[in-house]
């Protein structure tokens, strides 16, 4: 609902205007009913003629007001209605920011038309189209989700523009038909495409974090979302500990990450700065289940309390749903002033030299990235409490959350 706030016409205020004594002669006249000529003055003759013209002047001097009040009030009109016209008042957001979704669009669209989800041209065109003006893209990797609903499916996708490609008029564009049970045996279908000014589609840098992106004359703004990669004030390192970068998780979730100079190992902390995105459960033992996310966390009493990433369901991995964990959303706008491939090599030296600045495979065909899953990824909470009994009684309790409760091996 937008609600427009118009310019008020108000009643002008007027003057009064005094009413002053009409000079006949010099001497007060007093009519009597019929004009009788009892008392007359030397101009006594005169009167009649006077008091008609008087009464003429009167007329005509309220008819000359009545059209000056008229003009008046038309150009107080006009004005109102151009100011509204030029000036419309900002749109009010009926609710406050929160998002709201109806089903009735949900189910309407289980029985729309199907769409070929083979052809990766004709879905882009769809989604474009569905596009705002102007959007931002918040996750730290540069992806911009969607979900459709048609034919039965939901086809759950992204339009991303790749920080090692988007200066080079690459859009890259990709979806999958969601399934609630992922296994094996069920195929979905998917997609994928690397669009550029020879498909139609032309990227624009307006600078380091805006784009425009053009597509069959219509252009979308997309602002991406930045991230300060100082030492967060409120961050307690261990010793050994080095604060790499903060990322921003499709879920909604901020994250630090860090690197254990001494282990070389990593941990995704959350990021408290602008409040927690869901609702905890304590389930004892320092452990924290995340009720919209499945995220558990365990809170390090050590270093003030924060909290460190322990778990990420299982289902949501396989289903590559928003709540898959932080591994795929490194800051790769900051890439430069990070340099987070030294580090993954630090941790896996086997990946020297086959690795790119991003952490991409450079000997592989299709682009192919290092996870950094430094958590267990569970299936039920039963495991959860288990790798909690062991972090009580382990010597390096970061370490082992980083290694997923397995053993440490040399």
């Amino acid at each position: 609902m937008i609600t427009f706030s118009g310019v008020g016409l108000q009643e002008p205020v007027g003057k009064k205007v005094p009413v002053r004594p009409v000079k006949r002669s010099m001497t007060l006249l007093l009519f009597p009913d019929k004009f009788g000529s009892e008392r007359r003055s030397v101009n006594a003759q005169s009167a009649p003629r006077a008091f008609a013209v008087l009464c003429c002047a009167r007329v005509a001097f309220f008819v000359a007001m009545l059209a000056l009040t008229a003009v008046f009030l038309a150009a107080c009109s006009s004005g109102d209605s151009e100011t509204s016209a030029t000036e419309p008042a900002p749109a009010v957001d009926p609710l406050g920011g929160r998002y709201l979704r109806f089903n009735q669009q949900w189910v309407e669209g289980l029985s729309a038309d199907d769409v070929d989800l083979g052809d990766a041209d004709g879905l882009f065109e769809i989604v474009f189209a569905g596009l705002p003006d102007e959007v931002t893209v918040y996750p730290s990797e540069n992806y911009y989700y969607f979900i459709l609903t048609l034919d039965g499916k939901q086809v759950w996708g992204n339009i991303r523009l790749p920080s090692r490609s988007r200066d080079n008029g690459v859009l890259s564009f990709g979806y999958y038909e969601f399934i609630e049970f992922p296994s094996a045996q069920v195929g979905k279908a998917s997609g994928s495409k690397f669009f550029t000014d020879a498909d139609g589609v032309v990227v624009t840098a307006v600078d380091r974090f805006t784009y425009n992106v053009f597509f069959k004359g219509k252009t979308v703004v997309f602002n991406l979302h930045q991230l300060d990669q100082t030492l967060p004030p409120a961050l307690t390192l261990a010793s050994d500990e080095k604060f790499l970068e903060r990322t921003y998780d499709e879920s909604g979730y901020q994250f630090y990450l860090v690197f254990n100079e001494t282990g070389n190992y990593f941990n995704w902390v959350l990021n408290e700065e602008d409040g927690l995105p869901d609702v905890f459960d304590d389930f004892g033992g320092g452990i924290l289940f995340g009720r919209r996310s499945g995220f558990v966390f365990w809170v390090d009493t050590e270093h003030d309390n924060r909290k460190v990433l322990a778990g990420v369901r299982r289902l949501n991995v396989q289903r590559n749903d928003y709540y898959d964990g932080p591994f795929d959303q490194l800051a790769d706008n900051y890439v430069d002033e990070v340099q987070i491939s030294t580090y993954i090599k630090r941790a896996f030296p086997s990946l020297d030299g086959r690795i790119d600045k991003y952490g991409y495979y450079i000997d592989r065909e299709t682009p192919l990235r290092v996870a950094i899953s430094a958590y267990l990824v569970y299936t039920a909470q039963s495991e959860m409490m288990t790798l909690a009994a062991q972090i009580a009684i382990d010597d390096e309790p970061m370490a082992l959350i980083s290694r997923g409760g397995r053993e440490a091996t040399d």
